[in-house]
């Protein structure tokens, strides 16, 4: 596979994963993002969520030559207030990303630095795709205990590889 279709190949995985989370936040009823859970930190799947967009701009900051700021973090008492809001703080990182890569001309041997590990730019949109399924996987866990309906579009994504 040549370049070109490679960088294609991942920014277009990039896109079905996020879609998922996009899923998500528009059929999980914003309570249920609010909900504590026993996790350090982000706990709930609200704070996850905003931490999956901040964590995107701090992947992108790194491509965009500048040092990813690990000192922001969700606020204490954070919540989402509506599914638009956390929508908007999603497709604002989305943009910022599509922007900087879009400009990227080297995606193999120009290499970046990001929380102690080495790679080049298509590595750390690789890192980014296991970061969001790391999280929807919890999602998913926390969806299946509880009882939470997950979207439609997660069961689809799911059953996929068992077809």
């Amino acid at each position: 596979m040549e370049d070109k279709e490679r960088v294609a190949s991942i920014l277009q995985h990039w896109k079905q994963v996020r879609k998922l989370t996009y899923d998500l936040v528009r059929v999980v009823p914003v309570y249920i993002l609010n909900k504590k859970i026993e996790r350090p930190i982000y706990d709930s799947m609200g704070k996850q969520i905003y931490e999956l967009a901040l964590m995107q701009r701090h992947y992108t900051d790194v491509l965009n030559g500048k040092k990813a700021d690990f000192s922001r973090m969700a606020p204490p008492g954070f919540k989402i207030h509506e599914r638009a809001e956390m929508t908007r703080i999603l497709k604002t990182s989305d943009e910022y990303f599509f922007k900087v890569t879009y400009v990227i001309n080297d995606w193999n041997s120009v290499i970046y630095e990001v929380m102690g590990r080495k790679s080049s730019a298509y590595g750390i949109v690789q890192m980014m795709i296991e970061h969001e399924t790391f999280h929807q996987g919890q999602f998913a866990a926390i969806g299946y205990m509880t009882g939470i309906k997950l979207p439609t579009s997660w069961k689809d994504e799911i059953s996929f590889h068992f077809r």
